[in-house]
């Protein structure tokens, strides 16, 4: 299985480390050719706000951009890791996600697998992680797992206890892979599938485009990108009642709460 990282850290430290934990671990479970590599090794430039990519299906800004994303295509296995900087992903990570904006309209990683790292000094890791969960979602990947540690000094903080947990995520992702499991997923991946879902329905009346993206590819009558994902009643029941609200919330164009 080929497996690809996007580490958008400046430096191979601390979520380097715990994704060749991670790595380490699947390998005694599935044979992996596996390609780590750091955000800053590619010329990514900044977002113009140019807007050209909701409607054209790209971005416009001529770089290695398109490597990372045919990188993530030809992978069994995708791995996002961003260390925790302020309570958000790094900047790296920050900017290869304005740079995929189209992605939201366009996802083209329908099907992929994908597995989210963070790692933080103090907090913050269930956010950041949430946020990288819900970028692979917007790409069209399903995530299988998150993974997340604080390490102090170079370290993980409990290195047993990680090591159990990595090893019980790696073997549920081999599983996945091989197609002996189905891959679950979350309420809130549904409420991003279908709130994008509608916004490509929506856009038929001025960008259609994205629309005709969605219904080429038989996006429109899924529940989710994989047909296989676990997809509970529950989950489907109060990811139907968010994607309204969250629906409704586009619809207006304003939000404001107290």
């Amino acid at each position: 299985m080929k497996v690809f990282g996007v580490v958008a850290s400046p430096r191979k430290g601390n979520t380097y480390d715990l994704c060749t934990r991670f790595v380490k671990a699947l390998s005694r479970y599935v044979s992996v050719d596996v390609e780590l590599r750091l955000l800053n090794e590619f010329r990514i430039e900044g977002c113009r706000g140019c807007t050209k990519c909701i409607y054209e299906g790209r971005c416009s800004i001529d770089d290695d951009l398109n490597a990372v994303i045919e990188r993530m295509k030809q992978a069994d296995l995708v791995i996002l890791a961003s260390p925790v900087y302020v309570c958000s992903v790094s900047y790296l990570m920050k900017l290869l996600m304005d740079r995929t904006g189209w992605a939201n309209h366009y996802p083209p990683l329908v099907g992929k697998k994908c597995v989210v790292v963070a790692t933080t000094a103090a907090s913050c890791l269930s956010p950041v992680l949430k946020a990288l969960r819900s970028y692979a979602v917007s790409l069209g990947m399903t995530c299988l797992a998150e993974v997340g540690s604080a390490y102090v000094d170079g370290k993980p903080v409990n290195e047993r206890k990680l090591g159990e947990l990595l090893d019980d995520v790696a073997k549920y992702v081999a599983r996945v892979l091989k197609g002996l499991a189905r891959p679950r997923v979350k309420v809130e991946d549904v409420v991003l599938f279908n709130s994008m879902k509608y916004r490509a329905m929506y856009a038929k009346q001025w960008n259609p485009k994205e629309f005709e993206y969605w219904r080429r590819n038989g996006l429109l009558e899924r529940r989710y990108y994989d047909p296989n994902a676990v997809v509970p009643t529950v989950v489907r029941l109060r990811a139907f009642a968010k994607s309204l609200l969250a629906a409704r919330e586009y619809m207006q164009q304003i939000v404001v709460r107290k």
